[in-house]
């Protein structure tokens, strides 16, 4: 299936890297092959391998090969484990293995995916970034609330504590304890503790999910969001692994039950490259995962997720 509508070309991107894998599964699952030779075809047409490249015939096609088995076996994982990823990808592989956008209306769970693509892209300023990244922990923990359960009678409540805060104290410690209220854990800030450069201690997100009768001991996810494309990620995931050491370093009588610790990221899950973040226990929020789980978001935040994307995607530079 070839992309058809406004096209836009969005990232040229060297899908030979084995950590682009994923990226180049996405792209393609927009044209939903049915088999790896079909998958094969797709990208000696697009040009995936440089012109220039002083591989024989031969050997551009076994690597077309190892590369369509590769991205094919992580649609066809995608595919089974959630239906709708294919179709709510937005975006297709053009010629050169360029990442194009195809002009399609896909709802708002299309909108927040083309949001978080916009996101994870190169950009020539940071004017908008800054809004956009605090619109991506708000967006994030709305999909925490979704993830754990959320409706009007569940008792789910989330807070984008991250830095700048959304909704609450400017000061860290005032922060610490307006948090320990709202969970009803915790007594106050530990007045111990220095405050962190970053005046949030790599804490994002927090979800939590009360009992009827609001007494402690309750489930609580911990999160931290970030749009690198690097494998440090990982490592920035880690800080609030496990759940209960942000709490135990910045809270008088911190939570009986260990808080979750999870990741929420604007680019794509590709298992082969999380052994060491599976290992800490993270919870791991991928784009399909958030735009998919998020897509009921307030009008006032789809509004904003519309408004930073088109600034986002008006940053990208042109190959």
């Amino acid at each position: 299936m070839k992309p058809n509508g406004s096209v836009a070309v969005l990232l040229r991107v060297d899908y030979r890297k084995p950590s682009q894998v994923a990226d180049l599964a996405e792209a393609c699952a927009w044209h939903e092959p049915c088999s790896v030779e079909e998958l094969t075809g797709l990208l000696i047409d697009c040009g995936i391998l440089p012109e220039d490249s002083a591989a024989d015939e031969r050997e551009r096609r076994q690597e077309a090969e190892r590369l369509a088995n590769d991205a094919f076996a992580l649609i066809a994982e995608r595919a089974k484990a959630w239906p709708r990823g294919p179709r709510l990808c937005p975006v297709a592989l053009g010629r050169g293995g360029s990442l194009v956008r195809v002009e399609r209306d896909r709802g708002m769970a299309g909108r927040l995916y083309m949001f978080m693509v916009g996101l994870s892209l190169p950009r020539t300023s940071k004017a908008p970034y800054s809004k956009a990244i605090k619109l991506f922990e708000q967006v994030s923990a709305h999909a925490a609330e979704a993830y754990m359960g959320g409706h009007p009678t569940s008792g789910l409540s989330s807070w984008a504590f991250g830095w700048p805060r959304d909704g609450g104290p400017t000061d860290f410690a005032e922060a610490v304890d307006e948090l320990c209220r709202r969970l009803g854990e915790g007594t106050r800030h530990r007045s111990s503790a220095a405050e962190p450069r970053d005046k949030d201690g790599r804490l994002d997100v927090v979800a939590w999910r009360q009992f009827p009768d609001r007494r402690r001991s309750k489930l609580i996810l911990v999160g931290q969001c970030t749009t690198s494309i690097h494998d440090s990620q990982f490592q920035k995931f880690s800080a609030l692994s496990p759940g209960h050491s942000w709490f135990r370093r910045y809270v008088e009588d911190p939570p009986q039950a260990c808080p979750v610790p999870a990741g929420f990221w604007t680019r794509m899950y590709d298992e082969s490259g999380t052994d060491e973040l599976e290992c800490d226990g993270i919870l791991l929020f991928d784009r399909v995962r958030i735009a998919t789980l998020a897509a009921t978001l307030p009008r006032s935040l789809a509004d904003d997720v519309r408004t930073q994307t088109g600034y986002l995607l008006d940053e990208v530079p042109r190959p």
